[in-house]
């Protein structure tokens, strides 16, 4: 049989280690567009790439931005999840420790 339940404890260390770690996500596209930027001016004019790099530093910019905001909210949910947890886990526990006051002992 398989075992449900939550950590919270766990969920939430792991949802703010995930958090910590997409700080690092945070101006990844800008990051990426200045780098574009500094690769096409070191390339020179001679021979040269003539227009081909701001359209795709601005295609990959989206993507890339894209995963700044994936990566914060993975974390962001993962703490919330473990939130959730802990209040799932109280309304049971009330709700089951309310059931049970109304169950007379048997005697065995």
């Amino acid at each position: 049989m398989a075992e449900v339940g939550v950590n919270p404890n766990e969920a939430a260390a792991a949802g703010a280690s995930t958090s910590a770690a997409a700080e690092g996500f945070k101006g990844l596209a800008e990051s990426f567009r200045t780098m574009v930027g500094i690769a096409e001016k070191a390339s020179g004019k001679d021979p040269g790439v003539d227009g081909g790099y701001a359209p795709f530093g601005e295609k990959w910019v989206s993507a890339l931005t894209e995963v700044e905001h994936h990566g914060v909210s993975v974390g962001d949910n993962t703490v919330g999840g473990a939130g959730k947890g802990v209040q799932t886990d109280t309304k049971i526990a009330t709700q089951v420790a309310a059931a049970g006051s109304s169950i007379k002992p048997i005697n065995i």
